[in-house]
């Protein structure tokens, strides 16, 4: 009875760790991609400084550039939506006030981040941390100043696929764990459901 007890035990630990290591991933909520992290951080930061300037909400002409700069400026068209200015288009009538955007720095990383369990790979800590230089002009105005923009979360393993950017490089970073503790991870893993397995054999 004893051993019988044991065996169902051991068969309700295995169960319930195999259940929650697929489970997990597939229903966890999809985060932000890297690309509408980048969008969102800007975003913040360019809100925070318009409220700051305390100009009225007008018409105004965002310059368009690419790369990894279209992207910043995508964020900073957003904070102006959301701060109530109407964003024009090039060929749109003639703006208000005028807005330039130069990336003068950029960093984004994954690290290790928490821990799920032994036989659960880490959380994923994102790192995003840049600097923009901002010109907001017109006939009679003009401001420029460098804002800072920085931010940090967590993701699955398993969604790394899902987050990276398949435009730029740099918001496809290599995971974390690679080297000696890439081999080392799944040896440990292997072990543990080894040693469980023997247990349950030898308490038959």
């Amino acid at each position: 009875m004893v051993a019988t007890s044991r065996k169902v035990s051991l068969i309700t630990v295995l169960t319930g760790l195999i259940v929650s290591g697929y489970l997990c991933p597939i229903l966890a909520e999809k985060p932000p991609t890297n690309e509408q992290m980048v969008v969102n951080t800007v975003s913040r930061s360019i809100k925070a400084l318009i409220d700051s300037l305390q100009l009225v909400p007008s018409n105004v002409l965002i310059e368009k550039t690419n790369g990894l700069n279209g992207l910043v400026i995508n964020g900073v068209r957003s904070a102006f939506i959301d701060a109530g200015w109407t964003v024009l288009n090039q060929n749109g009538k003639i703006p208000d006030f005028y807005v330039s955007v130069d990336l003068t720095s950029f960093e984004f990383n994954y690290k290790k981040g928490r821990s799920r369990g032994f036989l659960n790979k880490p959380f994923i800590r994102r790192e995003l941390n840049g600097q923009i230089l901002l010109n907001v002009s017109d006939d009679s105005y003009d401001y420029v100043g460098f804002i800072e923009f920085s931010g940090v979360d967590e993701v699955l393993p398993e969604q790394t696929n899902y987050i990276a950017s398949i435009r730029y490089k740099k918001l496809a970073p290599e995971k974390p764990g690679t080297g000696v503790m890439k081999y080392l991870e799944p040896i440990a893993v292997t072990a543990t459901v080894g040693g469980l397995i023997y247990l349950f054999f030898i308490n038959r």
